[in-house]
């Protein structure tokens, strides 16, 4: 089975959340589109890597969850990326280092100003 990078995307929100994530909220955690995200979740569930599951309070809404083999699957693909990114940096400087960081906190805080403007 090949793990598309759309896949990928939706594993880590997932992962993080034990209790799973409702649709529109996953879509907007991995920056898809709530139609791209109802393709892509018919595929992962028909893989066996995500359940849909009926939330406790209202039966019509669906929280999306990781079963046993979606954890699993998700902690290895983290960890594997997470070797892959450490690679991409094993020879910079310290000095590189610290001015990627700034770099890096700049952007962050752009796009957290972008997404509160977005929810007005």
């Amino acid at each position: 089975m090949g793990f598309s990078e759309g896949r990928f995307v939706l594993l880590l929100p997932l992962h993080e959340e034990r209790e799973g994530l409702f649709p529109h909220e996953l879509a907007r955690r991995a920056g898809v589109t709530r139609a791209t995200i109802t393709g892509v979740l018919d595929n992962l569930e028909r893989d066996g890597i995500v359940t849909r599951r009926a939330c406790s309070s209202d039966r019509w809404k669906l929280r999306v969850c990781l079963p046993e083999t979606g954890r699993d699957m998700a902690a290895r693909l983290y960890r594997s990326h997470t070797d892959w990114v450490a690679s991409l940096f094993s020879d910079v400087t310290a000095e590189e280092a610290r001015v990627l960081d700034g770099l890096f906190e700049r952007l962050s805080r752009r796009l957290e100003a972008d997404a509160k403007r977005e929810e007005m």
